[in-house]
């Protein structure tokens, strides 16, 4: 507290004193109490700054026993295996000791006491984080900048996969926050490689007033380093963050940057969705390349309302995405028409005017063009601007990469010290990751992204195609392009077209016979070789007889099937005779929990009914393996 003379007075009293007894509720052994009168009064006067210390305590008794309870071979052992966590080491430790009054919390103490001697280096957590740096050497993490004044604190790094970067042609660029104590940011630079993401370099950074130009100056200068060591990617993945958009185009002036897709969406839905008013800005040149734009079409003061309606919302975020896919090496139309990247940017800019004038929706308008299709802008977001297609389209690499960092690693500490971020980093996570790119690029295992290109591969074979297709569509399997919007979105450049038009099967799919490519073909599959198209040439205007195995659509079935014995089929029919019988049954008694399992067993038999049922009302003559299945290939006409 504060006397009028400005002097603040602090009391402590001895924690054994019996003047504390009942100072608080409690439901722990009380300790032995005293009637020591033990207290120390420190009194500061704060304008000479002087402090004045007394201190009285009437009785010399015993101290409290402040042991924790773990023997010194308990604490030896946790420090020998502090590289478990404290849940596996309670189970190590209780398999050896008899640990049944040692709490979780003393473990816990042990561990971390043990843990903090293999990080830290020095008392000040930077100068720790550098020393540490410096150490790592050895395990090619070489320290690229360290800069520590009373405006910025910046470290950066590289690993040891940046010895790989001159075969990195995509980079993803990300910041993390409150992964250590204080406002630092983690930046990394993650390289795509097989489709799978690694690590090549990170920056920490923490910058005490939130300047762009100071971390557009820290990042160009980490950007330069990383260069340096043989890095030229040819796209460049980040989210808005105009401080890495404009030290990346500083240094890699040739390289394409592309602005992820999720969170371009994220931040058009959260505008459009918003009722907050802005100035008008000044119209600027770009609309001399577009004559059709009526520029008194404008919002004005009075227009408070949301942004866009609910319903028109969806409209725009479709439109948005189509914008994004469009490409000059992708046909537009059944024609096999192809445009250059000025004609797509014209174009797409008169789509989305012609959409906000039919919704009389001027502040819509006013939005998306000065935030997305300004030229300047447009170049950020839409791939039609370099002459070749990225495999990636958002930034998850990345953020996929912050999630393994903070839910596999640093899950133990709430914002731990900037040493140990540093510590787990080089310790943990990139030995990891240099193990799983050992067993990537030796065939060991495949990247994640394997079995979503098989499940969609599969179900582009399972999906019938119209024999009138090119009517409707440019399908080219040489180049591997396809007008239809399914493949201009999808993410391996893939629809029913093209794997129906190369015999496409869904059998015996092997990673090492697909190989994706930035230009045509953009997939190139072994098996093409000897497979026959379905879907008619498009030179020729004629179909070619396709392979017998695609033309059954996948239905395998035996050229003699064994002829089914009397004994066989009674037996069969009496099985689900009894099945129909109990599912009576237990309706009847009210069991409904147990028929609805059985009903649902048995949807696969009541499906086979109903296309029985269904090839009983047809008309026109099936064809035998396209349209049949195989419990309605044998049933006669």
């Amino acid at each position: 507290m504060r006397d009028p003379r400005n002097i603040a007075t602090v009391y402590y009293n001895c924690s054994q004193s019996n003047i504390l007894d009942d100072f608080k509720e409690t439901n722990r052994k009380r300790i032995t109490r005293y009637e020591c009168k033990g207290q120390l009064i420190v009194r500061i006067n704060i304008a000479d700054a002087h402090a004045h210390v007394h201190m009285r305590h009437a009785l010399y008794h015993e101290r409290p026993d402040i042991s924790i309870g773990v023997s010194s071979e308990v604490v030896s052992e946790i420090r020998e295996n502090c590289h478990l966590d404290p849940l596996q080491l309670r189970t190590h430790l209780a398999a050896r000791f008899d640990i049944k009054d040692m709490t979780a919390k003393q473990i816990y103490y042990w561990w971390s006491n043990s843990v903090q001697s293999k990080y830290q280096r020095h008392k000040d957590p930077i100068q720790s984080a550098i020393i540490l740096l410096g150490e790592y050497e050895v395990k090619k993490c070489h320290l690229l900048m360290s800069t520590k004044t009373d405006a910025l604190t910046a470290i950066a790094f590289s690993t040891p996969m940046i010895a790989h970067a001159p075969n990195v042609k995509e980079i993803h660029i990300d910041a993390t926050y409150k992964t250590a104590k204080g406002r630092f940011e983690l930046y990394a630079i993650v390289g795509q490689f097989q489709g799978s993401g690694f690590a090549l370099g990170y920056l920490i950074l923490d910058t005490h007033k939130d300047i762009e130009l100071t971390k557009t100056t820290i990042l160009t200068e980490f950007f330069n380093h990383i260069q340096n060591l043989g890095l030229y990617p040819e796209f460049i993945f980040t989210d808005k963050d105009f401080a890495e958009i404009n030290a990346a185009k500083a240094v890699w002036r040739e390289s394409h940057i592309q602005l992820c897709l999720w969170h371009i969406k994220k931040a058009i839905r959260t505008k459009i969705r918003s009722s907050k008013s802005k100035k008008n800005i000044a119209l600027t040149a770009d609309f001399i390349n577009f004559p059709f734009i009526d520029p008194t079409f404008l919002p004005t003061t009075e227009m408070t309302e949301t942004i866009c309606t609910i319903p028109a919302q969806k409209e725009v975020l479709d439109i948005i995405q189509r914008h994004f896919h469009l490409h000059p090496l992708i046909p537009v139309d059944k024609n096999g028409t192809f445009l250059n990247a000025d004609e797509i940017w014209k174009s797409s800019v008169r789509e989305m005017y012609e959409f906000c004038r039919g919704d009389n929706n001027p502040r819509l308008w006013h939005y998306i063009y000065f935030s997305w299709y300004t030229k300047n802008r447009w170049e950020l977001w839409a791939r039609s601007c370099y002459p070749k297609i990225p495999f990636g389209k958002t930034n998850m690499i990345i953020e996929s990469h912050w999630k393994v960092l903070k839910h596999d690693y640093l899950y133990r500490f709430h914002r731990p010290p900037l040493d140990y971020v540093v510590y787990v980093l080089c310790e943990k996570l990139l030995p990891a990751q240099c193990n799983r790119f050992y067993q990537l690029s030796h065939g060991r295992i495949y990247p994640h992204w394997w079995e979503d290109f098989k499940k969609e591969w599969k179900q582009c074979v399972l999906r019938s195609v119209d024999e009138h297709i090119l009517d409707r569509y440019y399908v080219d399997s040489d180049k591997w392009i396809c007008s239809c919007l399914s493949y201009l979105q999808n993410r391996f450049l893939i629809c029913k077209h093209l794997v129906k038009a190369v015999g496409g099967t869904s059998n015996r799919l092997i990673y090492e016979d697909f190989r994706r490519s930035y230009q045509y073909p953009f997939l190139i599959w072994k098996p093409l070789e000897n497979a026959e198209s379905i879907i008619p040439d498009s030179s020729s205007g004629s179909a070619t007889i396709v392979d017998e195995r695609i033309e059954r659509n996948e239905i395998e079935l035996d050229d003699e099937l064994p002829p089914i014995t009397n004994e066989e089929f009674e037996k069969g029919m009496s099985e689900l005779e009894e099945y129909l019988q109990h599912m009576r049954e237990e309706f009847d008694a009210g069991n409904l929990r147990h028929v609805r399992t059985l009903m649902d067993a048995s949807k696969k038999a009541r499906n086979i009914i109903v296309d029985i049922k269904k090839k009983g009302k047809k008309r026109v003559r099936e064809r035998t393996w396209k349209d049949s299945r195989p419990h309605t290939m044998f049933l006669p006409d």
